[in-house]
């Protein structure tokens, strides 16, 4: 069976697209690593700031429902989990990676990341987990009514439980080119 990476980025890892045209519309790695070329979406959307952007990014949800009942508070706009930022995870071996939205309840994104795994019945994954990307990986794997399901999917599960790599501070300055 063969064993895949799949990378659980950190919370703002994912960029926001507008579903209507595909344009990023908001990168947060990047404009935090002061990344971002001239003429960058981030900056040019609808010509606001990113202190502006409340509206587009704020997301509506339903008591009772996982799935937010809007994605964005500006009217006529509907955002969707675009690419991961690859700048903090470029020194990561081979691997794919799973897009969300970090700004939606943990539960709808641990569901996604089950269905993830699922349709990939015939492998076996090694998991990295960074920030809530390692939330997202614990929960999932609690979610399940049959914990041995979960097991099946990991490559690296034991019967100790599950060993989760999750990328924080040091390997995290080191990616970020903090290196000494």
């Amino acid at each position: 069976m063969p064993i895949r990476t799949l990378l659980v980025p950190g919370t703002q890892a994912t960029t926001l697209v507008d579903r209507d045209n595909n344009t990023v519309v908001y990168n947060a790695v990047r404009a935090a690593m002061n990344q971002l070329p001239p003429g960058d979406q981030f900056i040019t959307v609808n010509n606001r700031t990113p202190e502006q952007l409340g509206a587009l990014l704020s997301m509506k949800h339903t008591s009772g429902r996982l799935p937010p009942t809007a994605t964005s508070l500006e009217p006529g706009t509907e955002l969707i989990p675009g690419d991961v930022v690859q700048t903090p995870y470029n020194e990561l071996p081979d691997h794919e990676s799973f897009p969300y939205d970090w700004r939606a309840d943990l539960r709808f994104n641990a569901n996604r990341l089950l269905r993830r795994l699922r349709a990939g019945a015939d492998v076996r994954w090694n998991l990295i987990g960074h920030s809530q990307g390692g939330l997202l990986i614990v929960l999932a794997s609690k979610m399940l009514d049959n914990q041995h399901e979960f097991a099946a999917w990991y490559a690296a599960s034991s019967s100790s439980g599950l060993r989760l790599p999750e990328l924080s501070g040091p390997w995290k300055l080191w990616c970020l080119g903090a290196r000494t």
